[in-house]
């Protein structure tokens, strides 16, 4: 498996999944195009990258400004031309009661994790046609297909993107461009670290992973760049779920929410 001399997006690459995604696809031969709205930790992941041996520049990049996706891919073909893939990672992740979301929670989840994943579908697309094998990963949740108590939010604007990759896939498809999902189940990363942070935390969750552990970003990395592959050029409309096989016990959607958020 190797991406030398393609280029990458990877949205959310400041932090977590889209951090690890952004250095695997480096360390593999990719021109990684880091984008995120924190600057100094998006720089931090671009230096590291360099450091390594690999090439990478980080975009300022914000799903809710209505002309970010724009900007970020013109950016992206500026500097390295072709752009062959791209991971659409970036979004919010909310938990609480559904009594208590908010009309503004409501607008926010709709706006960064839909709107925004789909002006950035609107964007990159149609320049992708320009590559010989256009690779187009979104990043949902588990939860989108099985429920997640206390995530009813998290889930439905998350399961939104499903819809979207059905219609992408005859869309582009005879582009040349792949387009899949990637569904993690729970991964240590920031957002999770109420439930991920510390072994105390976790102890709730882990008998109910068949591979004993939560998730890390790599796992999620390691996926993304499977289908992110010239050779899976016929892997295409697939919703791949990374959970450790949780999906497949018969608790899984009814694992207890921290303790602060009952």
């Amino acid at each position: 498996m190797g991406m030398t001399g393609r280029t990458a997006i990877v949205t959310g690459a400041t932090s977590g999944i889209g951090e690890a995604t952004a250095e695997h696809f480096a360390a593999l031969g990719a021109k990684v195009v880091v984008a995120g709205r924190d600057a100094e930790r998006g720089q931090a992941v671009v230096d590291r990258i360099r450091a390594h041996g690999g090439e990478a520049i980080f975009v300022a990049h914000d799903l809710s400004d209505p002309e970010g996706a724009k900007a970020l891919v013109a950016a992206a073909e500026a500097q390295y031309g072709v752009i062959d893939i791209v991971v659409a990672n970036a979004g919010t992740f909310f938990f609480g009661p559904l009594p208590a979301v908010t009309l503004d929670e409501f607008d926010t989840a709709m706006r960064i994790n839909v709107r925004g994943t789909y002006l950035l579908a609107q964007a990159a697309l149609p320049a992708m046609t320009k590559s010989d094998a256009g690779r187009f990963v979104l990043m949902g949740t588990s939860g989108a297909s099985h429920g997640v108590a206390m995530a009813s939010l998290y889930c439905m604007s998350k399961g939104a993107l499903k819809g979207l990759m059905a219609a992408l896939v005859p869309e582009y498809g005879p582009a040349g461009i792949t387009v899949n999902l990637i569904e993690p189940g729970l991964v240590e990363t920031p957002l999770t670290a109420p439930m991920t942070g510390t072994a105390e935390a976790r102890a709730p969750f882990i008998p109910h992973q068949p591979t004993g552990r939560i998730g890390v970003p790599m796992d999620i990395a390691h996926t993304a760049a499977m289908l992110a592959d010239e050779l899976a050029g016929h892997i295409s409309g697939q919703t791949i779920v990374v959970d450790g096989g949780n999906t497949r016990t018969a608790k899984h959607s009814v694992l207890p929410p921290p303790p602060d958020k009952l």
